[in-house]
């Protein structure tokens, strides 16, 4: 569901695509010492066996 705010009398408006669009995932790691680079990037969901 999307909300939008206009002045009064006027339609809001949003001219962007909205389609749904392919889905990437980022599997992210931090240390103590701060964050390890991003090598796990994939298109599509992780599941648990992908994550191990």
């Amino acid at each position: 569901m999307h909300h939008g705010y206009a002045p009064i009398g006027d339609d809001a408006r949003y001219p962007a695509d909205l389609r749904r669009r392919d889905t990437w995932s980022i599997c992210a790691a931090m240390t103590i010492d701060g964050w390890l680079p991003c090598l796990g990037v994939k298109k599509g969901y992780y599941s648990a066996e992908d994550f191990i």
